[in-house]
């Protein structure tokens, strides 16, 4: 693996970072790599960012009634991701699990 081009960012979303082009030695391939330079306090609030994208709610006997329930009277999913609070991805997700079919 070597090294073809380093470059350093001090200003905009890269700043403190570096961009580095790298190439295989055995199979020539090339891609690029950034190394983002941050603090620890900067750290742990990437990671609790990324924790918390990671954590899914789990849905609840009462959401999944108020689902059953709102999709019978035919609202929308979206509406329905309003009245319980989620994303209209996770409702049409669980919409899918418990076999209602999709709209």
């Amino acid at each position: 693996m070597r090294i073809t081009d380093s470059r350093y960012y001090e200003v905009g979303l890269l700043s403190n970072s570096k961009k580095r082009k790298r190439v295989c030695g055995e199979c020539s391939h090339s891609f690029t790599s950034f190394e983002l330079c941050y603090s620890k306090k900067e750290i742990e609030k990437v990671l609790i960012a990324l924790d918390q994208k990671r954590t899914k709610a789990h849905w609840t006997n009462d959401e999944d009634k108020t689902l059953v329930d709102l999709y019978n009277k035919r609202y929308s999913l979206s509406s329905i991701a309003a009245n319980l609070g989620r994303t209209y991805e996770a409702v049409r997700k669980r919409v899918m699990i418990l076999g209602l079919g999709g709209k």
